[in-house]
Parts: structure tokens; C-alpha cells; sequence
């Protein structure tokens, strides 16, 4: 089975506890990321040295570039510019988040330190397709990207920028094929306030369309909220999340009585199973070879 990942952001546990869950259950797994190893989260350089270990262009990890790395490769040109003509004399470029810290906590803090993780970047793709069976003769085509896929017609040149930025389109989805659009970037915590049926945190949908971006990093500022890092199966639909509802609850409100913690948790879950048989979950499931709840 093929699984997407959403937004890691430095969240080093919960990926691990959600690899740990999917590999236990099917020992031939194999994953993409929509980018977004790097920026705000706890454990930043284990989660991209991790990265670097494992994901390559064909192997069992893949995974497309986000924003964040497109940022930081963009960065790195300054960097090196100053590095060799500017030290010592102005203050060092910075990344528009905490790249740099990150690198100077870990005696990293040399453009020759840092480029083996640009290149890294550099090597991820826009886009990666994949074809799983669908029924009958079918199959269903998925484009897994980091925000949305561009219009028909755009630009070569432009196009770049709707792979690693778009927000717009994702809240209407993809209307223009039946390709299903896999992808990150908008936080559903932030797309919540536009489908109140949803659950902010877990996995949403869209005509065509599949955000998988839980704003996992984003948990202590949303207390009520689940914030998961999420992953889909492509085969099935099948929506897999590190922790049970009760677990992550227990963790987003340690303060909470034991009860209201649970009741939290069920309240959620109800909400989640109402919102599993949305129009738009199920007309992709119809045209699946294999269902799974």
C-alpha cells in the first residue's frame, strides 16, 4: 500500500509513532511526504537527518518539496554570499524561521555544513503521481504535491509557484480532472473555518482533493483541537493518525479532569465518523478497488 504524510514541521515523535503504527500493520508500506520537514517544531535536525537517511527519488520513502524548503534553498544563496564576503562584518542572512538556529545549535553553521541538506532539497520534486487499481479496468490517479496543483494553462514558469504556495484552489478543490490531488500546506485547523463539518486537525476533503496538513506543529496552540500528524492510504482512503483520540486529548488538555479529557475525545470522534462520509470522501471511494473505514 502507498500512505501520504502531511506537514512534518520538527514533530520527530509523532512521525515516528506513525511510521511505527503503519509498518506494524503492513511490512511492504510505502510512503510520500508533502514536504515540510523543517521550521517550528521541536526536533527539526533529527527529523531531517532522519529524512536524508531515508527518503530518495524510487526507494520505499519519497517525498515532494514544500515551501519551507524552497525558502531555505533560496536563503542559502545569501548565506554563502555573505559567508565569504560579509562575516564579521554584518549580521548573517536570516531564513524567515529557525533554520539557522537550528544549524548553529548543532555546529552546523557553515555553508559547508549546511549544503549537503540543500541539496537534499533541491533533489525533491514538485510532483509525484501515482496510479493505484480502481474497479474494473480503472485506475484512480493521484497528484501528491506540497499545496495545489496549477490551472490548466498556467505557465511553465508559473507553475512553481501554485506547487509550493497555492491556498486558494485547495478550498475549492480540483475541478478541472479526475486526478486526485493529494497535499499539505493549509493547515486544517485554518481550513476549518470554512467547512464546519470537519474536524480541525484531522484529515479534510475536497472535490478531487485531499488535505492531509493537521497542523500537527500547531498543537499547543489549539488546546481543544486533536492536531495530528495525519497519513492516508491510497488504496483504501484509510486515515491513520499517530495517537487515539483519547491519547491526543490527554495530551492537549493535561490540565482537564480524566473526564472531560474523554468526553473531549468522544465528542471528537463522533464528529470525525459524521464527517467520514462527506460527498467528496465517498465518491473517491467509489472508485476504489479496495474499501476501508
Amino acid at each position: 500500500m502507498h500512505y501520504v504524510i502531511g506537514d512534518v514541521h520538527g514533530c520527530f515523535r509523532e512521525l515516528m509513532q506513525l511510521l511505527e503504527k503503519i509498518e506494524g500493520s503492513d511490512d511492504k508500506a510505502r510512503f510520500i511526504f508533502v514536504g515540510d520537514f523543517v521550521d517550528r517544531g521541536p526536533e527539526v535536525m533529527k527529523t531531517l537527518d532522519w529524512a536524508m537517511s531515508h527518503i530518495s527519488k524510487t526507494g520505499k520513502y519519497r517525498s515532494v518539496m514544500g515551501n519551507h524548503e524552497a525558502m531555505l534553498i533560496d536563503w542559502y544563496q545569501d548565506f554563502c554570499r555573505w559567508y565569504g564576503n560579509g562575516r564579521g562584518t554584518v549580521p548573517a542572512p536570516l531564513p524567515m524561521y529557525d533554520f539557522l538556529e537550528r544549524l548553529i545549535e548543532s555546529d552546523q553553521d557553515t555553508p559547508e555544513d549546511a549544503e549537503r541538506y540543500i541539496d537534499f532539497f533541491r533533489r525533491m520534486p514538485l510532483k509525484i503521481t501515482v496510479r493505484v487499481p480502481g474497479r474494473g479496468r480503472h485506475h484512480v490517479t493521484y497528484d501528491i504535491v506540497h499545496a495545489f496543483t496549477p490551472p490548466k494553462g498556467t505557465p511553465a514558469k508559473e507553475k512553481e509557484n501554485y506547487y509550493l504556495w497555492d491556498r486558494d484552489r485547495s478550498l475549492a478543490g480540483n475541478n478541472e480532472n479526475s486526478h486526485v490531488v493529494i497535499h499539505g500546506h493549509t493547515p486544517t485547523t485554518y481550513e476549518a473555518q470554512f467547512d464546519k463539518q470537519s474536524v480541525p486537525g484531522l484529515i479534510t476533503y475536497r472535490k478531487n482533493a485531499v488535505n492531509i496538513d493537521g497542523g500537527c506543529v500547531y498543537a499547543p496552540k489549539h488546546p481543544a483541537e486533536p492536531c495530528m500528524l495525519c497519513a492516508i492510504c491510497l488504496e483504501t482512503l484509510e486515515e491513520i493518525y499517530p495517537f487515539t483520540m483519547e491519547e491526543r486529548m490527554k495530551e492537549q488538555m493535561p490540565e482537564a479532569a480524566e473526564d472531560l479529557q474523554n468526553a473531549a475525545a468522544r465528542g471528537l470522534e463522533k464528529r470525525h465518523a459524521a464527517y467520514l462520509e462527506n460527498t467528496y470522501r465517498k465518491e473517491i471511494q467509489s472508485r476504489l478497488r479496495e474499501k476501508r473505514n
